[in-house]
């Protein structure tokens, strides 16, 4: 299925979704200020917190510790000079540990909709930007879970994988939700595209996974789901200890 796969975006590099993109970066400075003041709110939250120790209050720790750490996560997307979509601190990262990590953030929004089920192959490593590849991670769940509906999370289930095959590692995200056989995959990466109904979604998410995904030398594939639904996946090159 990796292979010559023809709803993979790898013979699509040269199509310029920039000028779609441009105008988020222009929030930047508005996002800026409140962000510092959450984040520091936070902070002061989970400082008056610390000595407690009922069971209650250990949840309200883990939901501001969730919190901050989505918060600091815009943070970084603000403070990055480029575009929302530039790969420019590349490091070599366990993408197992990194899509765990980020999935605690998503974790209290996903259960309203789906059971989420991580599939994690540990210690296969890639050369890849974290805060873009957090990016990604999120904006492939949130792509997942607004296909589905809310109030039935026991009937809906979304399914996260990290493994390698070959010289190649991949992140793949699969949902149960409608999806319609008549849609070509290749066009959930097209800027504004969306088929989620609520109003939430504008349709970038999966532009920008694209993006950053063709930086760190990848590529973005669409499938159908085994059950249902889609499966999205950002496949990367191993990093070259592994690919040895």
């Amino acid at each position: 299925m990796l292979d010559d796969d023809p709803n993979s975006d790898d013979g699509d590099r040269t199509t310029d979704t920039s000028d779609a993109l441009n105008p988020l970066a222009a929030l930047s400075h508005e996002v800026h200020q409140p962000l510092t003041y959450l984040i520091a709110s936070l902070d002061s939250l989970r400082h008056a917190l610390a000595d407690a120790s009922s069971g209650r209050v250990v949840q309200l720790r883990c939901w501001i510790e969730r919190a901050t750490a989505s918060a600091e996560h815009i943070g970084r997307l603000v403070n990055d000079a480029g575009p929302v979509y530039q790969v420019t601190r590349a490091q070599r990262l366990d993408l197992g540990a990194v899509v765990h990590q980020t999935l605690d953030i998503v974790v209290g929004e996903v259960r309203r909709r789906a059971r989420l089920d991580r599939e994690l192959l540990p210690n296969v490593c890639v050369f890849a930007d974290e805060t873009r590849l957090r990016q990604v991670i999120l904006n492939l769940v949130m792509n997942a879970l607004l296909a589905l509906p809310e109030g039935q999370p026991a009937r809906h289930h979304i399914v996260v994988r990290v493994e390698s095959i070959g010289s190649r590692a991949l992140v793949e995200v699969e949902d149960d939700g409608p999806c319609d056989p008549d849609e070509p995959l290749r066009r959930f990466a097209a800027p504004f595209f969306t088929t989620e109904q609520d109003g939430r979604a504008i349709g970038l998410g999966l532009a920008i996974c694209k993006r950053i995904v063709h930086g760190c030398g990848g590529v973005l594939e669409f499938a159908r789901g085994r059950h249902g639904g889609s499966v999205v996946r950002a496949v990367f090159p191993l990093s070259e200890e592994q690919a040895a």
